[in-house]
C-alpha cells in the first residue's frame, strides 16, 4: 500500500498554457468568510481553487499525471492494488464510482473495466 499523505503535494502545470480561466464569483459563507472560487481548465484537466487554496483536481485524459500512481486508462484492478478496499462504491449509467478518504476525497470512475476519470478534492 502507498503512503497516502504524499500523493497530493505536487502538480506542476506552469509550463502548460491556460486555455480557460473562470472565476465563479464571490459569496458570503455562513462562517462570515468570503469564498471566491477560480477554475483553470486544460484539455482533460480542471483545477479549482477557493481563495487561492486547492479545492479540486479533475482528470479525464491519460497524459495528466501527478503524484497519484494511477492514470486514466489504467485497469480497474490497479486501483484496488494501490488503495485497497474503497470506502464507498456507486454504480450508475454503466459506470462505477469508487471513493476513498485519503488526505482529501479521491473518486475514481471506472467504465468498461478501465479508469475513465479521477477526481480529488478537499472536504
Amino acid at each position: 500500500m502507498l503512503d497516502k499523505s504524499e500523493h497530493w503535494k505536487s502538480l506542476d502545470v506552469r509550463s502548460v498554457p491556460t486555455l480557460r480561466h473562470r472565476t465563479i464569483g464571490a459569496c458570503l459563507m455562513p462562517s462570515g468568510r468570503i469564498s471566491r472560487i477560480c477554475t483553470y481548465t486544460y484539455p482533460g484537466l480542471t483545477i479549482s481553487f477557493d481563495n487561492g487554496l486547492l479545492l479540486r483536481i479533475d482528470v479525464t485524459r491519460p497524459q495528466w499525471n501527478f503524484r497519484l500512481p494511477i492514470r486514466v486508462g489504467d485497469p480497474e484492478q490497479r486501483v484496488y492494488e494501490l488503495f485497497g478496499k474503497p470506502g464507498w462504491q456507486y454504480e450508475y449509467d454503466g459506470m462505477r464510482q469508487i471513493d476513498y478518504a485519503l488526505t482529501g476525497r479521491l473518486s475514481v470512475y471506472i467504465r468498461e473495466g478501465k479508469v475513465s476519470r479521477i477526481i480529488w478534492g478537499v472536504g
